[in-house]
């Protein structure tokens, strides 16, 4: 006899996101969460389609083309785990941008300053904008997705029920060989 029991009624949702404080902005969390295999699909489409770093016949890549290309790899790779954030205000900008002038006085549309408890949402611009822009912010992401990644690894190789590769490698972007030039007479 079956019954029309759920699997995901009774186990809880992998892919769920996990609240993180983050450090020093009271109230601030950021909901990191696991990559489902469609945004690991979007993650290698991009990889593979950043330019690739042409390498000369012989010689060596660039070192400056070779480190924009890991750059924005690891920016798209970071910017994935992120869905969502809550308690992020005015006032606390200044520990995301240590150092940094403000423009608090111009804070809404109408030009009035907006009061320093107003909450900044999470939207792609934000987050693109806080990932491209402050180091702190891009740096404990980071520290968040290779702890993550460390984690994953170690539980794949302790798990008997689990292929020792992932199902979707995560490419990164290629190197690719200068064309030898012909030359003809």
């Amino acid at each position: 006899m079956t019954n029309d029991l759920k699997i995901a009624d009774l186990v809880e949702d992998p892919d769920a996101g996990e609240w993180l404080d983050y450090p020093e902005i009271p109230g601030f969390r950021l909901l990191f969460a696991v990559p489902d295999n469609p945004a690991q699909i979007r993650l290698a489409t991009l990889a593979a389609r950043l330019k690739p770093v042409v390498v000369p016949e012989g010689g060596q890549a660039d070192p400056a083309a070779v480190a924009a290309q890991d750059a924005e790899y690891h920016y798209l790779k970071v910017r994935q785990h992120l869905a969502g954030w809550e308690g992020l205000k005015i006032k606390d900008l200044g520990h995301l941008f240590p150092g940094k002038k403000l423009n608090l006085g111009e804070g809404s549309q109408a030009g009035t300053p907006a009061p320093p408890e107003t909450e900044l949402a999470y939207n792609p611009a934000n987050l693109d904008f806080l990932l491209r822009k402050s180091t702190a912010f891009y740096r404990f992401l980071n520290a968040q997705v290779n702890a993550r990644e460390v984690r994953e690894e170690a539980d794949r190789k302790n798990s008997r029920n689990t292929p020792p590769t992932s199902p979707i490698p995560m490419p990164r972007p290629a190197r690719v060989a200068g064309k030898k030039r012909s030359s003809t007479a």
